[in-house]
C-alpha cells in the first residue's frame, strides 16, 4: 500500500505542468528597471537567451552584478514551464532562490 501511495505522489509531480529546476550560467547582461523588477536589478543569463530575471533583493542584487563583474557563474532555481529547457521562462521571471559559483 505504501508502494502505491509512493509511485502515485511520484507520477503526480513527474505530470505537474510546472517543475522547478536550476538553471546555472553566466549573467550576460544586467538592467535597472524599476517598473519590471520591483526596483531589482533584472539580468540575463546565457542559459535563458533572451529572457530577462530578476533579482530577488538588495542582497541578490549585490550577487547578480558581483557575478556579473568577476565573470563567475551564477545558479537560479526557477519554475520552468518544459522541464529541462531554462529558455522556457517568461521575461522578468523571479526565481526562487541564488547561488554563486566560480
Amino acid at each position: 500500500m505504501n508502494r502505491l501511495i509512493a509511485l502515485s505522489l511520484l507520477l503526480c509531480i513527474s505530470q505537474s505542468p510546472l517543475a522547478s529546476e536550476a538553471c546555472a550560467g553566466k549573467v550576460t547582461s544586467t538592467l535597472d528597471y524599476p517598473g519590471k523588477c520591483e526596483g531589482r536589478v533584472a539580468f540575463k543569463l546565457d542559459k535563458t537567451g533572451d529572457r530577462w530575471l530578476c533579482a530577488l533583493s538588495e542582497k541578490s542584487d549585490t550577487m547578480v552584478l558581483a557575478a556579473f563583474m568577476a565573470d563567475t557563474g551564477i545558479s537560479v532555481r526557477l519554475e520552468l514551464s518544459t522541464a529541462g529547457s531554462c529558455e522556457s521562462i517568461v521575461d522578468y521571471q523571479k526565481p526562487l532562490y541564488m547561488s554563486t559559483y566560480k
